[in-house]
């Protein structure tokens, strides 16, 4: 079978790996797994599809969606009350520049610049270095749902902003300094709109000729595209009018504020494109994957896969018991001279596989598993057999239950990897 993968949108992504985590944790679903699972089997469409499918079976109820749909509304809440928080900042701050009516031109775009100047700087020299945004990190510790479903949402987006920490990031830093900036500018027209205000500029090292220089540099790029900015010659007679030197200041927040922070708005929101993926080459969509890539076979042309042959079997006091994929009838094996019995119930995922290999090579026991003959030896319950019989350090020996069509099947997979078969009756 071809396996077309279709394109995802990022929320289902985040929709598929939020039923994984939930399924690894026991949550209890509105769909069981195992009968989403069989009914996605059934559908047409890609591997990919069916898993899709699976994972909208299971939340039938639609309360994942609604978990997700939280945590991306915490995210955003996040995202604002950081920027509101920089843009309140950026107003009250020039309420406070600005509280007398004689004003210090410098002293007050210093105050307005300096420090966003400096901290833009910085990030361009270190663009290719990982920043710390402890604080948004924080906040969004501070909001973080406690029930198990909203939380593990939530931690999917969080995640998301932990991959491309460096531009995705960077794109709510470089917003909220766009607030910050845009409520100083408010502020500034506000108060140069409503009171008068005298400007001055006073210094112990430079003079007036140093103060005209700068300004007239200042306003260049403002003059350029139509501001009424003071020119040099009436900054060194002193005779620019207060609004030309009100629409100067406010000129440059604008030309040398906002605008070169909004192009590293831009440049972060373009490089954080990237979104959440599911990482398919995980245990568990390996397993999926491999369920509905499988082609249907009867058993008179079934093929076993390149066998791994089985450890030698070393007769053990201890037995540990366990089911392959499918849970068995009580009473259902038949064990002789074994002084001890630890079973440990069906081995389906990853984990639970993991647990029988150690359980069984701890205690020093054989593995006795029991195969369901309604069970076709797909590749899938191959390769957790084959994981089983390589892991396993006291050998594994195989009794059958149920009725089915599959023993021959069976027979010839287990004999091609020589494992001990339990005869019963």
């Amino acid at each position: 079978m071809t396996n077309h993968n279709p394109k995802l949108s990022p929320h289902t992504h985040k929709h598929l790996e939020l039923v994984r985590r939930l399924e690894n944790g026991s949550h209890l679903f509105a769909t069981s797994p195992k009968s989403a699972t069989a009914t996605a089997k059934q559908t047409d469409g890609t591997p990919m599809e069916k898993l899709v499918k699976r994972a909208t079976l299971i939340d039938s109820d639609g309360k994942l969606k609604s978990a997700l749909h939280k945590g991306k509304f915490l995210v955003s809440i996040t995202t604002q009350v950081y920027s509101t928080s920089y843009f309140l900042l950026g107003f009250l701050g020039v309420l406070g520049l600005l509280s007398t009516h004689f004003i210090s031109f410098f002293y007050v775009l210093v105050g307005l610049l300096g420090y966003h100047t400096l901290t833009l700087l910085v990030w361009l020299i270190g663009l290719r270095k990982t920043h710390n945004y402890a604080i948004i990190y924080l906040l969004l510790d501070k909001l973080k749902p406690k029930k198990p479903v909203e939380r593990s949402a939530f931690e999917i987006y969080v995640e998301e902003f932990e991959k491309n920490d460096r531009f995705r990031v960077g794109a709510i830093v470089h917003r909220a300094w766009l607030f910050g900036l845009m409520g100083s500018l408010l502020a500034l027209l506000l108060l140069f709109s409503f009171k008068s205000y005298a400007f001055v500029w006073e210094s112990t090292l430079l003079n007036d000729s140093h103060f005209a220089t700068v300004l007239a540099f200042l306003g260049f790029l403002p003059k350029i595209f139509g501001f009424d900015v003071p020119n040099f010659s009436e900054l060194i007679h002193k005779t620019a009018t207060p609004a030309s030197l009100a629409i100067l200041m406010m000129a440059s927040v604008v030309f040398y504020g906002i605008i070169p922070r909004f192009c590293a708005y831009l440049y972060c929101l373009f490089n954080a494109r990237q979104s959440f993926k599911i990482d398919q080459n995980l245990y568990y969509y390996q397993q999926l994957l491999h369920q509905f890539n499988q082609d249907i076979i009867d058993k008179d042309d079934y093929t076993p896969h390149a066998p791994q042959i089985a450890k030698p079997i070393i007769h053990t006091a201890t037995k540990v018991v366990a089911t392959l994929e499918r849970p068995a009838p009580n009473n259902w094996y038949h064990i002789q001279n074994a002084q001890d019995i630890k079973e440990i119930g069906v081995l389906d995922n990853k984990d639970e596989l993991t647990h029988a290999i150690n359980t069984a090579n701890e205690l020093q026991a054989q593995l006795h598993l029991g195969i369901d003959l309604k069970s076709l030896p797909d590749r899938g319950m191959l390769r957790k057999l084959d994981g089983l019989l390589q892991n396993c350090q006291f050998g594994v020996m195989v009794e059958f239950f149920g009725e089915g069509e599959h023993l021959s099947a069976w027979q010839d997979a287990l004999n091609a990897r020589a494992v001990p078969i339990i005869e019963v009756g």
